[in-house]
């Protein structure tokens, strides 16, 4: 169970404000399954200081062979300390799906998702958006406890007003010297795990 902490938030020009009626506890329940080559899970979350804001999700994956197949649901009820706006009384809700696979090739194992996150309404607009997310990734063990890892994604927004809102990734127009705002993103990770 989360505690109070008397946790501020931004309004639309970014000053940090405290959140209006958003004094409550947060708390959490989980139940999981597990049954051979089938694990599911589900969860809901009552967020601290959040205007009694709220997430639940549901998740599962099938191991079948060398390959696994997850997939994945989660909303959100924001009332005010994300998307949302407090100042505005503005409550946004998102709903997220995720199918993920995995297929292992010796000590290596591939891994490639795709996302999919449709948000209606938010503190900078009324209406729904979405974005989507590919990615595609490698890890190799190089021993029980060490990991190499390699990993590409792409972040395609409806629009620049949602990646300003969600990224908050900018980037500098060189013809008119103003700075704008991306509707997609790619990002690269690679790196080395080490468990202790």
């Amino acid at each position: 169970m989360g505690e109070n902490t008397d946790k501020d938030s931004r309004d639309e020009t970014g000053t940090r404000l405290k959140l209006a009626d958003a004094d409550n506890d947060g708390y959490a329940i989980s139940l999981n399954y597990s049954n051979g080559p089938l694990y599911a899970v589900a969860n809901w979350n009552r967020l601290a200081d959040s205007k009694d804001s709220s997430v639940w999700n549901l998740g599962a994956f099938y191991k079948f062979g060398p390959a696994k197949v997850s997939l994945g649901y989660e909303k959100t009820h924001d009332k005010g300390y994300k998307l949302g706006s407090a100042k505005a009384l503005k409550e946004s809700t998102q709903d997220n799906w995720i199918l993920g696979l995995q297929y292992a090739i010796g000590a290596g194992r591939i891994n490639a998702s795709f996302s999919y996150m449709d948000i209606d309404h938010a503190r900078d607009w009324d209406g729904t958006k979405d974005i989507k997310k590919y990615s595609l990734g490698y890890e190799y063990d190089l021993s029980k406890r060490t990991t190499l890892y390699a990993m590409i994604s792409h972040s395609d927004f409806e629009d620049t007003e949602l990646s300003h809102s969600v990224s908050g990734f900018y980037r500098k127009n060189k013809e008119s010297d103003t700075i704008a705002t991306n509707d997609h993103i790619t990002g690269i990770q690679f790196g080395m795990t080490h468990r202790f």
